[in-house]
């Protein structure tokens, strides 16, 4: 099961997503324990993707490929979580192993370790490094992800989201927070 476990008291530990379990099961044992629980109202409202795969793709998919999909897809999750806890944690060492300046104005990467790395594992590396910053990720999609790939092998400079200066210069990656961008 593809799930995270963060204790919020002692005693109490909140634990999801809990792909793998049904939602009958989960009635049915809290009722068998005595708790009340709660239902979300946004969990019935089908304008959010994720409640339209709940309520209608998925059970359309049962229909046409029987009542496993929904197993299949679980397990293909769990495969996926998998092979990105992987990456990340490559994706880490090789960040540590170029990372050639940091320090809270600007950070420089050299590119020289990138030589013979998959796209994806350099992609992952910027995202590594975001994290690692606690810089904003929202606005960052697979096209600003894929650019900064593509500046470790071509060069160029450009802002990104969040206002971030990137260049490239010479085999260094040149990374600068230009200030607190405006909404």
């Amino acid at each position: 099961m593809c799930s995270s476990d963060l204790p919020l008291a002692a005693g109490v530990t909140l634990v999801r997503p809990l792909l793998g379990v049904r939602r009958r099961e989960i009635e049915d044992w809290l009722a068998a324990i005595g708790q009340d629980y709660r239902t979300d109202a946004t969990n019935a409202d089908v304008t959010r993707t994720r409640n339209r795969i709940r309520h209608h793709v998925l059970p359309l998919l049962e229909v046409e490929f029987g009542p496993t999909v929904r197993d299949n897809i679980l397990r293909l999750a769990e495969q996926a979580d998998e092979r990105q806890s992987s990456l990340e944690v490559e994706a880490d060492r090789l960040l540590s192993s170029c990372l050639a300046d940091d320090s809270a104005e600007i950070c420089r990467l050299d590119c020289r370790p990138f030589e013979g790395c998959p796209r994806h594992l350099v992609r992952e590396v910027f995202v590594c490094l975001w994290r690692r910053k606690n810089w904003p990720r929202q606005d960052m999609g697979f096209a600003e992800w894929d650019r900064l790939y593509q500046l470790t092998q071509e060069g160029g400079k450009f802002v990104l989201p969040g206002n971030f200066e990137v260049m490239r210069r010479g085999s260094l990656v040149v990374i600068r927070r230009l200030g607190k961008s405006t909404p």
